[in-house]
């Protein structure tokens, strides 16, 4: 894959293979995704603004792996924004390599692979997709691959090298000399083998702030017991027992200066008193990642601001106060037998249990300040019968191909919606909250399409807005950013993307007879985001007999995308996963869509003048009232190429431009205008054919940014590396 910068005024482009990175800075060093303190991800001054933005052409293109000939996804893929520090670039790809480029010439300067180079016994570090956080002389990244090397050797076709099986010892943060590449010091954030670092690292003074998320969700739903030697395949993982949390350290010397778990687990520590010690039965509360990208720093305040995901388990006594609340359509329900002073409203908070819920935390002590919920209650994992993460469910998965079977995992009842936080907070600063005031927002979003506006000082909802359908897989997820008092942002619609809404899908009520779906019925209903919904009947776990796992049973309907063997006769999803294939179409009502967007008959739609899109989308909403003011599918309708779209990845906005990136399989970068939506610039990653054609290919994940007249950017996705000699 490659990496691509441009410039204003170059002559015009030529051809380039692989991915590309936009990359945005100013004289200081950038860290992580953020450029700076308040996560805003904005640009200012420049040539690059939206009256010249057209003009950018191709200036280098530095290529991470050599292209294969076919249109498979390559292993160097990017998917994260690179630093820039001075004249040189860093930047992580998914082959397992961090590299530092002249950023003027894209000239190599040096490269370093994670296992054979910047590893020891015990700190094995596979890969990290982090944006590489600079401080004086060094390069700090956190690891994101968590198969530990056991696991790793069970799967077919990968065999014990160092680049095939060396993998995962725990969440590990590397700082490394940005002269020689040379490791400096090396700390665990978090020594549970599942745990990872996929957020960004941020820092202020002389401390660094480490997000701490895991993949045991993923491990819950087959994999053998990794925890005894030698491991039986035959054996299932006891999930769950993996904590999200954020840690603080000395950029320094790497030593932990506190950490604050975003769930109580099993309350190892003696946190909680006995009385609420006892209501974690029967398994605890696990889970509850901090992903998405990199923590915003509140220096005025001297507090962090992140986000989180779902539980993996749910104590009793949260399932029975999810159960009365569902029963009833009432959100303040309770339950009787709870202790003094601790009623079903509160009961996450009293128990440490911070799960889909955006919060600010101490940054001297690591104290939580304040917690807002969205949702009460959202125990998941892969036991409760998500298909496969990496593949339609008629494909065996490449990440660890075993048949997958593991429903004790799922105990809980009921079950989801797995509606978290996939994206860390941004604090904006002087927003118009109206009435003649002005102030400090926090915003952030969630998966199930939902915006927020928080006061920062005490957490108190300032405004809530609806911004498109949600999904699993958003809704929101991963990037935001701010200027001028507005927030942008993308969305990837997951319910509706990816189909043809004039298609019929099947309300399926039956059981289903495909691919060892033998046991399991679906019912499909509307989609609800609050508390207290009134689903529709669904089985309960113990119903569920799946030598491979059904889809996730979100208040009675079908979230996931690959349930049936591509119904529709349009293929498999290019670069991710879209859907549904089965379930209720929810076309939605673009809110001032540009003049440059039309009706296309086929992801947007004219309902009475009105545009309408079952796409992903790019949005445009005021920080201080959460207005929407303006929303662009992921595909420009008449004037644009028919197909898929998801606005995943991270944005960078500025001079009146907001550049942003697509899932749509053709690697697509697009710059638009901030104050309406309208396309200013588009530009598509290409890769060579066997027979010397070239065609559109990748996808953007990581963010754009722009150092005064260049802009960088990776193409890519998550996508293999993992076992380079699998079969």
């Amino acid at each position: 894959m490659t990496s691509e910068a441009f410039m204003l005024s170059f002559p015009p482009m030529k051809r380039w293979q692989g991915f590309a990175l936009l990359l945005l800075t100013i004289q200081a060093p950038a860290f992580a995704e953020g450029i700076d303190l308040l996560n805003t991800r904005s640009f200012q001054g420049g040539p690059i603004n939206n009256e010249t933005v057209s003009q950018l052409r191709v200036k280098w293109v530095y290529q991470t792996a050599p292209d294969t000939g076919t249109a498979s996804n390559a292993q160097g893929s990017i998917s994260s924004t690179p630093a820039v520090d001075g004249p040189y670039l860093y930047f992580n790809d998914m082959t397992g390599y961090l590299t530092k480029l002249d950023r003027f010439t894209g000239k190599l300067i040096w490269r370093k692979n994670y296992v054979n180079d910047l590893s020891v016994p015990g700190f094995v570090v596979k890969g990290s997709r982090n944006t590489p956080y600079v401080k004086g002389d060094l390069i700090i990244v956190g690891s994101n691959m968590g198969l530990v090397d056991r696991l790793c050797r069970l799967t077919p076709g990968a065999t014990p090298s160092a680049l095939g099986c060396a993998s995962g010892d725990g969440a590990i943060v590397l700082a490394i000399n940005k002269q020689t590449g040379q490791v400096v010091w090396r700390t665990k954030a978090d020594t549970h083998p599942s745990s990872k670092i996929t957020g960004s690292i941020s820092g202020h003074d002389n401390m660094i702030f480490v997000p701490v998320g895991n993949w045991e969700e993923d491990w819950a739903r087959a994999y053998p017991n990794i925890y005894v030697d030698p491991v039986d395949p035959a054996s299932h993982y006891p999930c769950c027992s993996a904590r999200g949390s954020l840690v603080a350290m000395d950029v320094n010397t790497g030593e932990i200066r506190w950490k604050r778990h975003t769930n109580i687990g099993d309350d190892p520590d003696h946190e909680l008193t006995p009385a609420l010690r006892a209501l974690l039965q029967p398994k605890g509360s696990f889970g509850t990642s901090t992903y998405g990208h990199n923590p915003t720093v509140d220096a005025a305040r001297r507090q962090v601001y992140i986000a989180t995901a779902q539980t993996t388990t749910a104590p009793q006594v949260a399932q029975d106060c999810e159960q009365a609340r569902r029963r009833s359509g009432d959100p303040n329900a309770n339950i009787p037998g709870l202790p003094a002073g601790v009623n079903c409203n509160n009961l996450n908070e009293k128990l440490k249990i911070y799960a889909n819920a955006m919060l600010a935390v101490d940054m001297d002590t690591g104290r939580v300040n304040w917690v807002h919920y969205a949702h009460k209650y959202d125990a998941w994992n892969h036991a409760c019968g998500a298909p496969d993460l990496y593949g339609w469910a008629t494909v065996v998965p490449a990440l660890f191909p075993v048949p997958i079977a593991n429903t004790a995992n799922c105990s809980q009842t009921p079950i989801g919606p797995d509606m978290g936080f996939g994206q860390q907070p941004k604090l904006v600063r002087n927003a118009n909250l109206g009435r003649g005031k002005r102030g400090d927002v926090v915003v952030g979003g969630n998966k199930d399409g939902r915006l927020f506006g928080l006061d920062p000082a005490t957490g108190r909802k300032i405004w809530e807005t609806n911004v498109e359908p949600g999904g699993v897989y958003g809704g929101l997820q991963f990037g935001l950013a701010a200027d001028d008092g507005k927030v942008f942002f993308g969305t990837t619609n997951s319910r509706n993307m990816g189909r043809d809404v004039r298609t019929p899908y099947v309300p399926v009520t039956t059981f289903l007879g495909i691919n060892g779906f033998t046991a399991l019925g679906l019912k499909t209903g509307p989609f609800v985001k609050r508390d207290a919904a009134l689903p529709s009947e669904y089985p309960a776990p113990a119903d569920q007999n799946l030598p491979f796992p059904g889809p996730n049973l979100v208040y009675g309907i079908n979230d996931y995308p690959n349930v049936y063997p591509d119904p529709d006769n349009r293929g498999g999803p290019p670069s991710f996963m879209k859907g549904p294939a089965s379930g209720p179409v929810e076309p939605w009502t673009l809110v001032n869509p540009p003049s440059d967007v039309g009706a296309d008959g086929l992801t947007v739609f004219n309902d009475h003048g009105r545009l309408q899109t079952i796409d992903g989308m790019v949005h445009a909403v005021d920080a201080g009232s959460g207005e929407i003011l303006w929303q662009r599918p992921a595909y420009d309708g008449i004037k644009g190429t028919l197909g898929n779209g998801q606005a995943f990845g991270t944005l960078s906005v500025g001079n009146g431009v907001v550049f942003i990136g697509y899932q749509d399989g053709k690697g697509t970068m697009v710059a638009l205008d901030a104050e309406s939506g309208r396309k200013l610039f588009e530009f598509h990653n290409q890769i060579t054919l066997a027979n010397g054609s070239v065609m559109q290919s990748g996808a953007v994940e990581g963010g754009p940014q722009v150092v005064r007249n260049m802009v960088y950017w990776g193409v890519g996705a998550e996508s293999g590396g993992l076992f380079t000699n699998a079969a």
